[in-house]
């Protein structure tokens, strides 16, 4: 387990495409409560697969495990691997986070 959030867990995997191994983060939501939260996870997993960038967090796919100890499928996004939290990356320094920036022009 490489770190848990407010609402699930991410993990570093390894997967295979096009014949090449790499690292890969797999986000997993811990419970799933109500309709509402897989519709929403549904819809970030169909925004995320539509987004394309060079400073974009890349998207390969969904993840469908087993079940949780409440009865719940576990379901997950495999994305990038991204070494570094946001939180420490704009906390760490100053520069990185706009809110030291001053004026917005």
């Amino acid at each position: 387990e490489e770190h848990v959030g407010g609402h699930g867990r991410v993990y570093r995997v390894r997967i295979s495409k096009d014949g090449q191994t790499f690292m890969a983060a797999m986000k997993t939501l811990m419970t799933l409560p109500c309709g509402e939260t897989v519709a929403n996870f549904v819809s970030e997993a169909e925004n995320l697969r539509k987004l394309k960038g060079e400073h974009i967090v890349r998207y390969f796919g969904t993840y469908r495990g087993g079940t949780d100890n409440t009865g719940q499928p576990i379901l997950g996004l495999v994305m990038e691997y991204c070494p570094n939290r946001l939180d420490e990356r704009m906390f760490a320094r100053r520069e990185n986070s706009p809110a030291w920036w001053g004026a917005a022009p």
